[in-house]
């Protein structure tokens, strides 16, 4: 892999991360106005929770790009991708799609797995 390249895989990975994160994080933020003033260790715990999950996906792609996997990458950018539409539509208010965030973060999180356990020890 040539640094031309390499590049160009961390440019489309600071890109997803940004993409991802501009909706990740507000709605991790907004559980933490759910609860009452006496458990809110435990949503802000929620919180944190909400944020690493649905950066699994751009977790993965970096574990990836570290690992020189690049066919893990595409298809992390492809679920990546459907994830961030997913957050679109659920920021425009619409219940649908709860069931296609959900399934974007079990793909993230299943091939997470499936690159780890690949990986040489």
């Amino acid at each position: 892999m040539n640094k031309t390249n390499q590049t160009m895989y961390w440019v489309v990975w600071a890109i997803t991360l940004i993409g991802i994160n501009c909706y990740a994080l507000p709605l991790a933020m907004w559980s933490t106005f759910a609860g009452t003033e006496e458990a809110k260790w435990l949503w802000i715990a929620i919180a944190v929770v909400i944020y690493v999950l649905l950066n699994v996906g751009v977790i993965q792609m970096f574990v990836a790009i570290k690992q020189g996997k690049y066919r893990f990458f595409q298809i992390g950018l492809i679920v990546a991708v459907i994830q961030f539409i997913a957050m679109m539509i659920l920021g425009g208010q619409f219940e649908g799609d709860i069931f296609l965030l959900l399934g974007t973060l079990a793909l993230s999180s299943t091939l997470m797995i499936i690159q780890l356990r690949k990986s040489p020890s």
